[in-house]
């Protein structure tokens, strides 16, 4: 089972988060970070490697190659 870690501040001057997610949930936790109040970009990783950032306007930014 593929599992993928999103790391988010949850609030604006808050700590940070992460949550673990199996594969197929993956759109669910795109949703969340899309929704996250902070400046700070919510990382999706796999497997060590980072998948996505998801930025204050709420749109991800897939680095599928695992390059950062």
């Amino acid at each position: 089972m593929t599992l993928f870690q999103l790391v988010l501040q949850p609030t604006a001057g808050s700590e940070s988060v992460t949550v673990q997610y199996e594969a197929d949930a993956m759109p669910a936790a795109i949703a969340l970070a899309a929704h996250h109040a902070s400046s700070t970009p919510a990382v999706l990783w796999c497997e060590g490697r980072e998948v996505c950032r998801i930025g204050a306007d709420g749109k991800p930014d897939f680095q599928l190659d695992g390059s950062s």
